[in-house]
C-alpha cells in the first residue's frame, strides 16, 4: 500500500470512536463480568485514535511544536488536577473519603507530591485513572520524534517511503523493550515503560491516516462480530491490564480485533441520528469523565456505608481503592460514571465559557 495523502479528517466520527471508548473504561471498571474482555482492547483503542489523529503536516518537521502542545493541554490539565487533589488532601482524609495512604501531608509533602505531579507522576487516589494521560502524552511525542527523524532519513537517502521502513525498526525495537519491561515488572518514571510497549497502536493509526482511503468503507458487521468472538476467545485465557503490568503474547494482534469491533462500533453510532451527538459529546468529555466517574462512586459508597454499616466502615471502605460493591450497585454506578459525569463536564464547560466572556 503506497502511503501518500491525508485522508479527510471525520472530526465526529472520531469523538464517536473517543465516546465508545470511554464508556468501556466506565463500564470496564464498574461491571466486573466484562472487564477481563474489556481490558483486553480499550485502552489501545485511545492510543490507536491519538496515532490517527497525529497531524504529521503540522508536526512533521517540528516535533517540539507538538510536546509543546501536548504539555498545553493534556498534560497541563493533568498537573492542575493533581494541584488541587495535592492540596485538598488533608480535607478528603479528614472526611475519610480518600484512600488513606500515604496520610497526612504537610507543607514539605506538599511541596514533593506537586513536583511528582509535574513529572507525570501524581499519587493522589482520587486520580489514580489518570496515570493513563502521561503515558498517551509522552507515546505521542515519541511518535512525533520518530517521525520527524524518519523524513530526515527520506530526504537524505532521496528515495520515497523509507521514511515507514525507518518508523517500524525504531518502533519495533520500542515495543520490544516496553513488553520487556512490563513483563519483568519493572516500572520507569511516570509508567513510561507503557509509552513503549503501545507504539503499535500509535503507528498502524498514523499509517491509517496518512493512507489513501476511507477506514469506515473497510468495516462491516461480520468482520466486527468476528473480531468480537476472537477477543471473547482470547479473554478466557489471557489478561491485558497495562497500569498492573500483565502483558501476554500477541496481546496487539488481539487489541486491534478489538479496535476493529469499536471502529464499526462506531461507524453504526453515527448513522443514528439521535445518538451520535450524544457519544461524540462523550468523547470530548473524555477526560473528565476519566477523571472524576470513579471518584464520586468511592464517594456514594462512603455516603452508603455510614449509612448502613458504620462499625464496619474501615474494614468495608478501604478494603479496595475502586468501587466496593460492583455486584450489587453496577446499575447505578454506571448511572453516576457515565450520567453524573458527564452533567459536570458540561457544568465546567459552562463556567469556562462565562469566565471567558467576562474578561
Amino acid at each position: 500500500m503506497k502511503l501518500t495523502k491525508m485522508t479527510k479528517l471525520d472530526h465526529q466520527y472520531w469523538d464517536i470512536v473517543k465516546g465508545v471508548g470511554i464508556i468501556l473504561v466506565v463500564v470496564g471498571h464498574f461491571c466486573w463480568d466484562l472487564t477481563r474482555y474489556i481490558y483486553l482492547f480499550h485502552l489501545p483503542l485511545f492510543f490507536f485514535v491519538s496515532g490517527y489523529l497525529y497531524n504529521e503536516e503540522k508536526y512533521g518537521d517540528a516535533p517540539y511544536l507538538n510536546v509543546a502542545n501536548r504539555l498545553k493541554s493534556s498534560w497541563m490539565k493533568y498537573v492542575l488536577v493533581f494541584w488541587i487533589l495535592i492540596w485538598t488532601h488533608n480535607l478528603w482524609i479528614d472526611l475519610k473519603i480518600a484512600w488513606v495512604y500515604p496520610g497526612t501531608y504537610d507543607i514539605a509533602d506538599i511541596a514533593r507530591e506537586m513536583v511528582e505531579a509535574m513529572f507525570g507522576q501524581g499519587g493522589e487516589s482520587f486520580g489514580i485513572t489518570l496515570w493513563f494521560v502521561p503515558v498517551s502524552v509522552l507515546a505521542t511525542c515519541l511518535l512525533g520524534f520518530v517521525i520527524s527523524f524518519s523524513r530526515k532519513v527520506e530526504k537524505l537517502m532521496r528515495k520515497e517511503n523509507i521514511k515507514y521502513f525507518v518508523q517500524f525498526v525504531i518502533l519495533l525495537g520500542c515495543t520490544l523493550l516496553g513488553y520487556y519491561l512490563e513483563k519483568t515488572k519493572v516500572s520507569l518514571p511516570a509508567e513510561s515503560q507503557v509509552s513503549l510497549v503501545v507504539m503499535p497502536f500509535l503507528w498502524i493509526g498514523y499509517l491509517l491516516r496518512n493512507a489513501k482511503l476511507d477506514i469506515k468503507a473497510y468495516l462491516h458487521p461480520i468482520a466486527a462480530l468476528v473480531c468480537g468472538i476472537i477477543v471473547y476467545l482470547a479473554s478466557l485465557n489471557f489478561k491485558l491490564d497495562l497500569a498492573m503490568k500483565w502483558v501476554y503474547p500477541l496481546m496487539h494482534v488481539v487489541a486491534f480485533l478489538g479496535i476493529y469491533m469499536c471502529l464499526y462500533i462506531a461507524k453504526l453510532l453515527q448513522t443514528l441520528t439521535k445518538v451520535k451527538d450524544v457519544i461524540a459529546y462523550y468523547g470530548k468529555a473524555s477526560f473528565w469523565i476519566m477523571f472524576v466517574h470513579l471518584p464520586m462512586c468511592r464517594v456514594f459508597d462512603w455516603f452508603y456505608i455510614n449509612a448502613n454499616y458504620p462499625d464496619k466502615f474501615e474494614e468495608l471502605y478501604y478494603v479496595i481503592d475502586t468501587v466496593i460493591f460492583p455486584e450489587k450497585f453496577w446499575g447505578l454506578y454506571l448511572v453516576i460514571g457515565l450520567g453524573v459525569s458527564v452533567m459536570i463536564y458540561f457544568l465546567y464547560q459552562k463556567t469556562v465559557s462565562i469566565l471567558k466572556s467576562k474578561l
